[in-house]
């Protein structure tokens, strides 16, 4: 209140000095435009008011700085209790800011709509070392992100109001693969995953075929120049950089972990269009620990869907956009359409939209 003092009487009006001068009531326009300004700044918001936020937070882990952003959505006053949280990990080579570029911020229009909170991690010299495989193998310098991870869950939680029975993990490429990591390593925490253009890497087989049931949506192109759909040697620039399970096995070996019976899945084409690629969603019904979920992206590459074109086809193949420019794509692959369920608790929380409010 007293800086509001200060500029109303900075602005108070003086007389006139002149009948051609530029003032008025002694004040030049610019002048009173900025003291206008300036009281709007500093007047106080009703409670209610609420704008996004993007924060930069950060703690300090084995003598290294670690950080990451928060997505705060303007609404979140407007939503009665604990939310849920959305990790959104970057692949190899990106960074949490070039993750918001590379999704064109959709995963905050998705939270702006339905309340949650998004966290956007960041590697070490932009590479996630999961402690083993044949990249983590490749380090000079070894760094816990496993631990990073928890420290971050939990840093998250005590500052933010997140349910902790509502924590997903979400990722493209070696971002894909820190999902699977996290579901794997963490499943008490990780309550649902949604790898993006990433089969299950072989090098976490073994420690993911047993394990309290975690739901599942894999989003992968049939046309992927990197990651292989139907599995094999990951290929970047020439190297081999460690071996995926197929997309068929890897499946697979997540109905029969969540309790999946045998059976084909249903089978709903999502969308179709002039871009050459097409969508199908394939669901195994069923499945008493929790669902598993396959988007198969026809003939796209290595690309987010709707995401933007980070490097030129020849190199990750199509990047679906006319596909998904409806937002079909889109809205039935965010949170509230996946139907995951939490096994956190007796009363197993189905995650419909419902559960993002």
């Amino acid at each position: 209140m007293a800086a509001i003092g200060v500029t109303h009487a900075a602005c108070a009006p003086t007389p006139r000095v002149g009948r051609k001068s530029f003032h008025t009531q002694g004040m030049s326009w610019f002048a009173r435009w900025s003291c206008i300004t300036t009281f709007l700044l500093l007047m106080p918001l009703p409670a209610s008011a609420g704008f996004p936020v993007m924060e930069t937070q950060g703690f300090d882990l084995d003598g290294v700085q670690r950080d990451y952003l928060v997505y705060t959505p303007g609404n979140a006053a407007s939503f009665s209790g604990k939310r849920p949280l959305v990790l959104v990990i970057h692949g190899g080579g990106g960074t949490h800011r070039g993750t918001l570029r590379l999704t064109k911020r959709r995963f905050n229009r998705l939270a702006d709509a339905h309340g949650f909170y998004v966290v956007y991690p960041n590697a070490i010299d932009r590479m996630w070392d999961f402690g083993e495989g044949k990249v983590s193998s490749e380090f000079s310098m070894r760094r816990d992100d496993l631990n990073y991870f928890r420290q971050l869950i939990a840093q998250v939680q005590e500052r933010y109001p997140i349910d902790p029975d509502r924590v997903f993990a979400s990722g493209m490429s070696r971002g894909g693969q820190a999902s699977w990591f996290l579901a794997c390593r963490l499943p008490g925490t990780i309550r649902a995953i949604a790898p993006f253009t990433m089969p299950l890497p072989a090098f976490l087989e073994d420690d993911c075929r047993d394990g309290p049931p975690v739901p599942v949506a894999l989003f992968n192109g049939t046309a992927d120049p990197i990651v292989p759909y139907d599995g094999g040697e990951v290929r970047i620039r020439g190297r081999d950089r460690g071996r995926v399970l197929s997309t068929d096995e890897t499946l697979a070996l997540w109905r029969k972990r969540n309790g999946c019976p045998q059976g084909e899945p249903h089978s709903v084409q999502i969308d179709k269009t002039d871009d050459g690629t097409a969508v199908e969603r394939l669901e195994w019904p069923g499945c008493r620990g929790a669902p598993v979920v396959l988007y198969r992206i026809i003939d796209a590459g290595h690309t987010w869907p709707s995401g933007r074109q980070y490097l030129p086809e020849r190199l990750v193949g199509a990047e679906p956009t006319r596909a998904t420019r409806s937002g079909t794509l889109h809205r039935d692959t965010s949170l509230d359409s996946l139907r995951f369920k939490s096994t956190a608790s007796s009363d197993r929380k189905s995650l419909t939209r419902k559960h993002l409010r």
